[in-house]
């Protein structure tokens, strides 16, 4: 199958719910802005959440261009530090495992491809063994 999302530059819009570490539900809004150039990717993103008083996550992920149906890939959170990780292809879905430098911080996330304009994502992020989010969104292809 071939994937559209990460493999292919373009804009994507990001609409969905997150749900905190009480599993409180917030919807969410956001942007991922994939850019390519010979030796790296960008993903560049960010979620807004709509709460009463609206919380902006930002990330920019550097991937290594996949060569096989894996890859690796690094960001950097100002408050949790540098996460590595890695994206594997298996058929309809990208899924990506990550952890954080010190080791406290851990997620996964799946992004299932419903067509070239349109995956579904579904993710976790943990501290320690303690749940610090999870999400369900959809990511839209912009024109």
């Amino acid at each position: 199958m071939k994937h559209t999302f990460i493999f292919l530059p373009g804009t994507w819009n990001v609409n969905g719910k997150y749900y905190d570490i009480n599993g409180n539900e917030t919807l969410v809004q956001g942007e991922s802005v994939i850019i390519h150039s010979d030796n790296l990717w960008l993903n560049k993103g960010y979620m807004k959440l709509l709460g009463d008083e609206p919380i902006e996550i930002r990330n920019q992920y550097e991937i290594i261009p996949f060569q096989q149906d894996f890859t690796t890939w690094e960001s950097f959170n100002p408050s949790i530090g540098r996460l590595t990780g890695r994206f594997m292809v298996v058929d309809d879905t990208i899924i990506s495992l990550c952890v954080s430098e010190d080791g406290n911080y851990s997620g996964s996330e799946c992004m299932i491809k419903v067509s070239d304009m349109l995956y579904k994502s579904r993710g976790f992020a943990f501290k320690d063994n303690e749940k610090l989010s999870s999400w369900s969104v959809e990511l839209t292809k912009a024109n």
